[in-house]
């Protein structure tokens, strides 16, 4: 089980019901519907992830104790409605029970360890593979021991693969592991008991992994629910909770806001829904140029709304000079990533002594109840130019609605360009397009020659009061962000568009350049429209995206909350960023998380 990003829902296939299962069925939020796709072999013991280029429904090997040869090493992806058969030069041995997550940082799949024989589960293995462009290629030798049953997911958040637990022979395992897109590497974390057959999913608006149930090695069945946030392991009791169970599916869902589980042994055709959870709290990460004096250090928490309310919010900065106690200011709700989050942050100027490197200034969170998160803020202080020559075209959405965030985002722009002259080492060439009912290309990429003369004349552009006025022939009252966006990808022409005739004023057609890190900023506040005002499907959104990552351009997309926040939107705007390795940046209209995100990307060279 799995979320189908393109069709805007959690889709799962197989299992067990008297025998294996080949049917597929999807879940919209509130029901279950039999989806269908065409007949591929029933199969068991199976896990799904999301194919990377195509958001595509991949499964994996699996089992049927019923089939001539019960053990399957077949790659399949649902695309649509049909099946389509992955061949790949190499591909895993047969196997059943292996854990497997999609990591979109690195835009691949990982799938370890799994039984090997029907009648043998203790030959278990220890290999890691990786899929990616439609190939298996195996991963390097090390990592954890040999095991099946293990929990594996994705952690967006920190860009890390975690696997928990599992079971080796005759011994259950519980201990954590990360891959980090080249290596495994043990973490030294007390946690939940030995366990198989658990779930780990990662939950979007909590920042953290959710670990539920499993068995105990010896057939003792498990109930209780732990969330990992990179740091520790930390036991929620929840009421109500699911009944004690092994072998369900668990996945996030498609608006990252929850946690969604079915099914399971003994419990059968259950579903439950994890939303929000009793008290989490992440630290942004913080990307710094060496020639940044000061930063905002920010801790978001989760629910923004606590009984008792919190108590203090502290930092320990002493790692970048700052003080071992720094208290965080209440900055109110904010998205900041996520909705329903709470910002508390203070700003904080770097000690000139701080070399560039990878820093973590740990947290804590305690409420008026006495109960207490902790977890750590990564920093990364980067020298002046790390990022070598860089693009970026500034993709902002002018039309009436987000006029409360305009002065925001005109200083989050001025910070941002700093933070792009500092990561390039001064070499970057700048562009600039506006939009709202037309498509306004303000200033071409590069314009003006040298980057002081191409900063100017964007500087210029964005504090001119004309800023907020763009026209374009064949104006029209939609918001035309799928043209924007276009227009900066393939470098158009004045006069084009793709989903409403002529609708661009200026060229947009000085190239990219090819040895440049490429970025574009897209900052609005909704889903982009036809000519017709119909907002455009998040297909749209997923073909600009495949467009952008074969060109080697990434998105960060910024959601400016001037309203009540829309799933459709955070959909089509996450089809961007994660669909070409941006960011994803969600906050009000005059939240620092906007400025904060942006530099932050940019100071990671666009990711």
């Amino acid at each position: 089980m799995t979320i189908d990003t393109l069709r805007g829902r959690v889709t799962m296939f197989g299992g067990n019901s008297s025998g294996p299962l080949s049917d597929t069925w999807d879940w919209n939020g509130t029901a279950w519907t039999q989806r269908s796709t065409g007949v591929i072999p029933a199969r068991q013991q199976m896990s799904a992830a999301l194919e990377p280029l195509s958001n595509g429904f991949l499964i994996f090997g699996g089992n049927d104790s019923n089939a001539a040869s019960p053990i399957f090493n077949e790659t399949w992806v649902l695309l649509g409605n049909g099946w389509q058969r992955r061949i790949s030069a190499l591909s895993p041995p047969r196997v059943y029970d292996y854990a497997i997550a999609a990591d979109s940082a690195r835009g691949n799949i990982v799938l370890f360890g799994g039984f090997s024989s029907q009648n043998a589960p203790g030959d278990a293995k220890a290999e890691t593979w990786l899929y990616k462009n439609g190939q298996w290629s195996r991963g390097p030798a090390g990592g954890p021991i040999a095991r099946a049953g293990a929990a594996m997911a994705y952690d967006e958040f920190r860009k890390r693969v975690v696997l928990f637990g599992g079971t080796n022979g005759g011994i259950a395992l519980n201990d954590t592991w990360e891959w980090d897109g080249v290596s495994w590497s043990p973490v030294p974390a007390p946690g939940p008991s030995r366990r198989s057959h658990a779930t780990l999913a990662y939950h979007g608006r909590a920042r953290t992994l959710v670990l539920f149930g499993g068995k105990e090695i010896s057939g003792n069945r498990l109930n209780d629910t732990w969330t990992w946030n990179g740091t520790n392991w930390v036991p929620l009791n929840l009421t109500p909770a699911p009944s004690p169970r092994w072998g369900h599916a668990m996945t996030q869902t498609v608006n990252r806001q929850s946690v969604l589980l079915w099914g399971g042994s003994p419990s059968g055709q259950e579903t439950w829904e994890l939303r929000d959870l009793p008290l989490a709290a992440w630290g942004p990460p913080i990307s710094v140029g060496a020639c940044a004096a000061a930063t905002s250090i920010r801790v978001a928490v989760s629910p923004s709304s606590l009984t008792p309310a919190i108590g203090s919010v502290r930092v320990n900065a002493a790692a970048i000079g700052g003080p071992s106690f720094l208290s965080l200011s209440d900055l109110g709700t904010t998205g900041d990533g996520a909705a329903g989050d709470r910002l508390y942050a203070a700003s904080l100027n770097l000690s000139s002594a701080v070399l560039p490197g990878q820093y973590q200034l740990p947290f804590t969170v305690t409420d008026g109840g006495g109960r207490m998160v902790s977890g750590t803020i990564p920093v990364t202080v980067l020298p002046a130019g790390t990022c070598g020559a860089m693009d970026v075209a500034l993709v902002v959405d002018v039309s009436g609605s987000v006029s409360p965030a305009i002065p925001a985002i005109r200083t989050a722009l001025t910070n941002t360009i700093n933070a792009i002259d500092c990561a390039s080492g001064g070499d970057y060439q700048l562009g600039l397009v506006t939009f709202n009912g037309g498509v306004c290309v303000k200033v071409p990429l590069g314009q003006g020659g040298s980057p002081a003369a191409n900063r100017t004349a964007v500087l210029g552009a964005i504090n001119n009061a004309q800023f907020t006025q763009c026209a374009g022939p064949n104006a029209r009252v939609e918001e035309l962000s799928a043209d924007a966006v276009s227009a900066a990808i393939n470098n158009s022409a004045a006069g084009s568009c793709a989903t409403c005739g002529p609708c661009q004023t200026g060229n947009f057609t000085s190239p990219w350049r090819a040895n440049a890190q490429k970025s574009i900023i897209l900052i609005t506040d909704n889903i982009a429209s036809t000519c017709n005002n119909q907002a455009l499907p998040t297909s749209v959104a997923a073909a600009l995206a495949e467009q952008s990552f074969q060109k080697g351009i990434r998105i960060t997309t910024v959601y400016v909350l001037t309203g009540s926040a829309d799933a459709n939107v955070r959909t089509y705007l996450f089809h961007y960023a994660f669909g070409t390795g941006g960011r994803y940046i969600e906050a009000t209209a005059t939240n620092p998380a906007i400025s904060d995100g942006l530099k932050a990307s940019m100071q990671n060279c666009g990711g």
